[in-house]
């Protein structure tokens, strides 16, 4: 068997210092004015051309650890001053300028890094600002637990345990105390905090209440015949940009914690 061993305490301490040479000699290549990484979640920054930057950042991750980029999960994102750039003709002062329709017709770009998306205009432009919002996965994760909960509770009928299965997705909670004393803390909030797009959250209440709400299909007969008016309405009140904006806390206890997660790690009781 070759490589780190997954699940032992030193596999993480190790990989970083396995990579210690890789990231310096990646964060000096010409070119490169921005290189950060996170376990294997690398972003590059560079005005040189990216292909050039990619095809030097896999021949060293080959030479220094034996390593190569995933194609699949590998985007080059592309940002200019001006499309028309390279095919002006103008020398010194730019005379088709004023005539230019770049800014007018941007595209929207999207990369995902850390569970954000950004989103952002292939054309510089001051005026628009970067987007960010929760990655793809991590949207799927929050629709995964609440269909979960949901049919946990066709189960149990355990309407305080679904209330608190959906108070923790929508809000905030201690963890614990770390060794000075401070409150470590998770949740929607804590977990994403530079989340400045909330449509994603809008979306995600949305997909709540429609899915304590459905009326069609197996699931919205399931669930149409056991959940009261009252119990809808308990469940109804949680908001994800409510709990994000007003970074709502909620105290669980670590029993609380494990019955709440129990359904999502499973996908059952």
């Amino acid at each position: 068997m070759t490589g780190l061993p997954r699940g032992i305490c030193l596999s993480a301490s190790m990989s970083e210092i396995v990579m210690r040479d890789y990231d310096t000699r990646i964060s000096r290549l010409q070119g490169v004015y921005y290189y950060a990484r996170y376990v294997d979640d690398i972003v590059v920054f560079t005005h040189r051309n990216p292909c050039y930057i990619l095809k030097e950042m896999e021949k060293i991750l080959q030479e220094e650890v034996g390593l190569k980029f995933n194609p699949q999960k590998t985007d080059i994102v592309n940002i200019v001053t001006c499309r028309c750039k390279p095919k002006c003709k103008c020398i010194g002062n730019c005379q088709c300028l004023n005539s230019c329709q770049c800014s007018k017709k941007s595209l929207l770009l999207n990369f995902e890094f850390l569970g954000y998306k950004f989103t952002l205009q292939d054309v510089v432009n001051p005026k628009e600002p970067l987007q960010i919002s929760l990655a793809e996965n991590k949207v799927k994760r929050y629709k995964t637990r609440i269909i979960y909960s949901i049919l946990d509770y066709i189960t149990n009928a355990d309407i305080s345990l679904l209330e608190k299965r959906i108070a923790y997705l929508t809000g905030n909670h201690i963890v614990k105390n770390n060794s000075e004393g401070a409150e470590l803390k998770a949740g929607i909030f804590y977990s994403y905090p530079y989340i400045n797009n909330y449509k994603i959250l809008d979306d995600l209440t949305l997909f709540l209440r429609k899915a304590i709400n459905a009326k069609e299909g197996a699931f919205g007969k399931k669930i149409g015949s056991c959940i009261k008016p009252t119990d809808y309405q308990r469940i109804s009140k949680y908001c994800f940009r409510s709990g994000y904006l007003n970074r709502k806390e909620k105290v669980f206890s670590a029993s609380e914690v494990r019955l709440i997660q129990r359904c999502w790690k499973y996908g059952k009781n």
